[in-house]
């Protein structure tokens, strides 16, 4: 993981601020549990096609919202909430994302 940190003023009060970027390198089952995780309460006739700029946008949008590790067991929540068949066909739809929007990764990493 790497970081970098940015001192800003704030434009509101003035104040002194530290902007700080993380980049956690993920591999195509954690961009698969994201994309998952994202659209865990729709139903497979529900789940879009996703273009990459969509994708890098769920992906980012679910890690600030959810954040930790809560993205990355999505699994268990559809699976109480909805079955097993459900969880497999959301998984199988975004592997096939991520196949589709990030090829050089590979679904065995």
């Amino acid at each position: 993981m790497t970081s970098t940190f940015v001192p800003y003023r704030d434009q509101t009060d003035g104040s002194l601020r530290i902007r700080m970027t993380v980049a956690y390198p993920m591999r195509a089952d954690d961009v698969v549990a994201i994309l998952a995780s994202a659209h865990r309460d729709k139903t497979p006739d529900e789940l879009p096609l996703l273009r990459y700029t969509d994708a890098v946008h769920v992906i980012r949008t679910e890690l600030i919202e959810r954040g930790g590790k809560a993205p990355l067991q999505w699994r268990t929540t559809v699976e109480r909430t909805a079955g097993a068949a459900r969880a497999d066909a959301l998984e199988k739809w975004a592997r096939e994302e991520v196949r589709r929007n990030f090829p050089a990764l590979s679904t065995s990493n």
